[in-house]
């Protein structure tokens, strides 16, 4: 049997966030079952049969084998529509669109719309080794070739190319589509890429990236399967395998390929997509070369030999570093988010690379400060803008909580230390205005809507939880003057007293875990994310 998953989650139309995947299996019949399955998988009612197709299903009938399915794969088209890639025993491919939905809340329909062949049956067996799919280009690798087909709409399927090249002698085992180009690897040992066939030039030349070592000669035979890119094209990911004969052994290791040009990841750092932890590829590019020992490769000369490619790498990075992240003269309080966590993330890199000197190390560090405080407030505003949205649910306990972040914050905007170390002028207003309107809005909900008798108590998050002596006004730690300490939540500025919190593996930030069993508001779930505000990282659970 054979399986594979939807990269969507399908969401009813109600504002209740729902988590349903859809999972496609092909039994051995050739019939196909459509699986509803809710995330996360808590027990046996966490799966449910939603469809069964039986177009595709054979009677077993020996000895007249009929050709039946042997490869599926989900391609979502929209959020509402999917394409089933199926391919056959005797090389046939067909498309089948189906409307996949959520007919009611928790529920997944599944409907069958119409079919496309796009390949007709042959006497010999070539297999689909893959399939891709992105902006409404369908590639799909049939044996040693490839099936460029249109998407124009969800009924109609036209073929573009199917082409080949002399350098691909084996089965195609894995394809991608980016940025207008494929990417392949075959069972020879070759990852290439070509522009995406048009309908001028229907059969393009394929450049090869790398090709499998040679070492051992006749006796090992390597070849590659799959392919992922990652979000930004930076690497190509597929694994390995090493066949020895005579050995009778295979090993297999997943390898990371760098596709895209250095000079490429510089160029293309201010136009970044959200959210930030899908931009890890290229921070990872920039620490490799920021962890080199040497720029310079000396050989056996008198004179060293310069890496042109690294050094125009590294001039490029210098000036992003002194025209972007040291420019004092810009407010990168108005930039998006996910642009912010990375100006933060590659200044961190920046401030502990050894190619810059102390003065310049000490400049990005006190950047990183100011980026953290603007991280911080930017959370408020997060907080704020939720909390006054009617639709979103809020409880009692949460207008207590809002109504401490509007004082603590306050009192941390009249802090000369801050606004200076900010200079945001623009944020901080901003949130001076609407911490009392918050407060406002908080207070009248808590005696009205939760006919609440007195008024909230708003000093708990200035006062130490031990001593209740007065604490500095900081978003990141709380101390007292009797040296009791306590990290403040990354996400709701409370102080971390539990034994059980979540904590960012990346900048080892702080935050009060939920449990499941206490039903937070719509407004809480949505504050206490799974990811860190400050590097966008998933948290993790710690015991202490």
């Amino acid at each position: 049997m054979l399986s594979t998953w939807s990269l969507r989650v399908r969401e009813s139309k109600s504002q209740t966030i729902r988590c349903n995947c859809l999972l496609v299996a092909l039994h051995k019949s050739g019939g196909i079952s459509f699986w509803d399955v809710t995330i996360p998988l808590v027990d046996e009612r966490s799966i449910r049969l939603c469809a069964v197709d039986r177009t595709y299903a054979v009677p077993f009938d020996p000895p007249h084998h009929l050709a039946r399915p042997n490869f599926i794969k989900v391609i979502d088209i929209d959020c509402e529509n999917i394409i089933l890639v199926v391919g056959f025993t005797n090389s046939r491919v067909v498309c089948v669109t189906y409307h996949a939905y959520a007919k009611i809340v928790n529920k997944l329909s599944v409907k069958r719309i119409c079919d496309v062949d796009l390949c007709v049956c042959s006497s010999g067996l070539i297999a689909v080794g893959d399939a891709a799919f992105a902006d409404n280009v369908l590639a799909i690798a049939h044996g040693t070739r490839l099936i460029v087909a249109s998407v124009l709409n969800q009924k109609n399927i036209q073929i573009v190319a199917n082409f080949t090249s002399d350098m691909i002698l084996k089965p195609i085992s894995g394809v991608r589509i980016f940025r207008n180009h494929l990417f392949i690897s075959s069972l020879d040992g070759i990852i290439a890429q070509s522009p995406v066939p048009s309908q001028v030039n229907k059969n393009p030349d394929f450049t090869v990236l790398t090709k499998a070592s040679t070492l051992g000669g006749r006796n090992f035979h390597r070849f590659f399967s799959g392919l992922h890119l990652t979000p930004n094209g930076v690497y190509a990911a597929f694994l390995e395998s090493t066949l020895a004969p005579a050995l009778c052994t295979i090993t297999s290791n997943l390898v990371f390929l760098s596709v895209l040009p250095k000079t490429a990841v510089i160029a293309m750092m201010e136009s970044l997509g959200a959210p930030m932890r899908t931009n890890f590829d290229c921070l990872h590019e920039v620490a490799l070369l920021l962890r080199s020992p040497k720029l310079l490769k000396p050989l056996h000369t008198e004179r060293p030999v310069v890496n042109l490619d690294a050094e125009a790498w590294f001039q490029k990075l210098l000036a992003y570093q002194n025209n972007v992240i040291l420019n004092n003269t810009q407010d990168p309080s108005k930039l998006e988010l996910h642009k912010l966590q990375f100006r933060r993330a590659i200044a961190i890199l920046l401030g502990t690379a050894s190619v810059n000197s102390e003065d310049v190390k000490q400049r990005l560090q006190a950047q990183v400060k100011r980026l953290d405080q603007i991280l911080a407030l930017r959370q408020i505003d997060r907080c704020y803008r939720l909390f006054l949205r009617t639709e979103v649910q809020r409880q009692c306990q949460d207008c207590v909580l809002v109504f401490r972040i509007a004082i603590l914050c306050q009192r941390v905007l009249e802090s000369p230390a801050t606004v200076g170390d900010v200079e945001a002028p623009a944020l901080c207003a901003r949130l001076s205005r609407a911490s009392e309107v918050v407060k406002n809005v908080a207070q009248k909900l808590y005696t009205k809507r939760f006919a609440q008798s007195s008024d909230i108590d708003g000093s708990t998050l200035l006062h130490c939880p031990i001593c209740q002596h007065g604490l500095t006004p900081d978003l990141f730690s709380s101390i007292c003057p009797r040296g009791h300490k306590f990290v403040r939540c990354a996400s709701t500025f409370a102080p971390c007293m539990d034994t059980c919190f979540n904590e960012c593996p990346s900048c080892r930030r702080c935050s009060v875990f939920l449990p499941p069993e206490s039903r937070p508001s719509q407004w809480r779930r949505e504050v206490n994310s799974r990811f860190c505000p400050f590097c966008n990282s998933r948290f993790s659970v710690v015991l202490l």
